[in-house]
């Protein structure tokens, strides 16, 4: 997946297309769903959302991988897939305090 969203290559099938761009629109709407809701991820959806993008419109794509608000999520996977280290702390810190706060109320 990270190799198709580098290329940038466009199906030439204009149905091929279009359905890819759908598909693209449906996962970046339930991407950002999934930054508001607690316990459903959203940047899955968002990569996915960048490979039909990829596949599908070059405008969409920049979009997505230039966008301030979820765009250097994208970019980290496309660039090598790391976590950066900062994150990677709050967020084992997160899950231990949530942890926590479940063994102490029940």
């Amino acid at each position: 997946m990270r190799q198709a969203i580098k290329k940038r290559k466009v199906v030439e099938q204009r149905w091929l297309r279009i359905t890819y761009f759908i598909l693209g629109v449906v996962c970046t709407i339930t991407g950002i769903i999934g930054f508001i809701v607690p316990l459903m991820p959203g940047t899955i959806f968002l990569i996915m959302a960048a490979y039909f993008f990829a596949r599908s419109s070059e405008r969409f794509l920049n979009y997505i991988l230039t966008n301030r608000m979820f765009g250097h999520h994208i970019q980290n996977f496309v660039d090598g897939g790391k976590m950066p280290l900062r994150a990677k702390i709050v967020t084992a810190g997160l899950i231990f305090i949530s942890v926590l706060t479940g063994i102490l109320l029940f």
